[in-house]
């Protein structure tokens, strides 16, 4: 993207500088990318020449991304392709990013840390993949009052794939709470999907507990204290 595109040439000359990504102005380029529900399958390329083909079991275009970074310094370090190939279709993901935590009356609950506009969009792109045709309930709690400020705009339009969202009370992290629009706010002003304002834990289980019904997702969205809520959510389902 262009934010990485300004970093790399602000690095060149001081490091040894190699990019990667989907596009063909990359060093490390994953091409012939398959994306289906059960992950995902692409061939490794550098500077034109095909190194092998990847196959990983987790959903997203992002998720191919982070691979193909993997597999790169892994690579540049001496791994074998075959070492490489192995552990890409070993993995099976890190914890609070996109990890089933359980199913409970029909309904899948995930936990996913993503706390910027850009990797919310990008997991519930992920999401439309994996879960073709369910219906996706978010529940999302915003991270520190000045995310919300500075990226406001951003935060009104990137929840596309969902059917509907929860938004909780702010969480503060490092900072006190201020003045200006908030978590509330949000909820009121987002267009699209339908969204609710919940103050606290409890609030927002029982508002998503009566939107889920058998055969839907819920997603809790954030990188604070929200992953309290997918086990009560559980609980409340069972």
């Amino acid at each position: 993207n262009a934010g990485a595109r300004r970093v790399a040439e602000a690095a060149e000359g001081a490091f040894s500088v190699e990019t990667y990504g989907v596009t063909d102005t990359c060093d490390w380029q994953a091409t012939n990318l398959t994306l289906a529900d059960t992950g995902a399958a692409f061939t490794v390329t550098r500077g034109g020449e095909s190194l092998g083909e990847l196959t990983i079991a987790l959903p997203g275009e992002y998720a191919v991304e982070n691979t193909l970074a993997a597999a790169a310094v892994c690579l540049g370090e001496g791994a074998s392709f075959a070492t490489v190939r192995e552990a890409a279709a070993c993995f099976q993901g890190a914890k609070r990013r996109f990890e089933h935590l359980g199913e409970a009356g029909g309904v899948l609950v995930i936990d996913e840390y993503a706390h910027h506009p850009s990797e919310v969009r990008a997991v519930l792109a992920a999401a439309r993949t994996r879960f073709p045709g369910k219906r996706l309930i978010g529940i999302h709690q915003p991270h520190t009052y000045s995310r919300i400020a500075y990226l406001w705009e951003a935060w009104l339009e990137c929840w596309d794939g969902l059917d509907e969202l929860v938004i909780l009370e702010t969480y503060a992290a490092r900072e006190t709470p201020t003045e200006g629009r908030g978590a509330e706010d949000l909820a009121r002003e987002i267009a699209e999907p339908t969204a609710s304002y919940a103050a606290g834990f409890e609030e927002a289980v029982e508002q998503a507990a009566a939107l889920a019904q058998p055969g839907d997702v819920v997603m809790t969205i954030g990188a604070g204290s929200v992953t309290e809520v997918g086990p009560m959510l559980l609980e409340a389902l069972s």
